[in-house]
């Protein structure tokens, strides 16, 4: 059965504590790369970019080596997420996964964005 946790629960855990954002799981995602793979509002992504802007350009997951910023165009984040991703940290179009791809690869690739 899916729960679908309401937006104001997710930014007000967030709030209360701002260094989980950056917690990676067994995959090495963080709330960022999750927020982005599973479709969550810009106003969410915006919210926990603001709060740790750091884990939105550093981490990187164990499959691919990807930043959050190539996460979301890899699962099809509207241009407004992408947006406040590159907004934080526009050097974050350098980097590039363990497959050598940059943000522009993966847009190219999957012509979402």
């Amino acid at each position: 059965r899916l729960v679908v946790i309401p937006e104001e629960i997710i930014c007000a855990l967030a709030e209360c504590n701002p260094s989980a954002i950056a917690i990676q799981d067994d995959d090495g995602e963080n709330s960022i790369h999750l927020a982005c793979r599973y479709g969550l509002s810009e106003a969410i992504i915006k919210r926990l970019v603001a709060l740790s802007p750091r884990s939105a350009f550093v981490a990187r997951d164990e499959e691919n080596g990807e930043i959050p910023l190539h996460a979301a165009i890899h699962h099809g984040s509207p241009p407004d997420v992408l947006k406040n991703l590159l907004d934080g940290n526009l050097d974050s179009v350098r980097e590039c996964n363990d497959n050598g791809q940059s943000a522009l690869h993966l847009g190219c690739e999957y012509q979402r964005h």
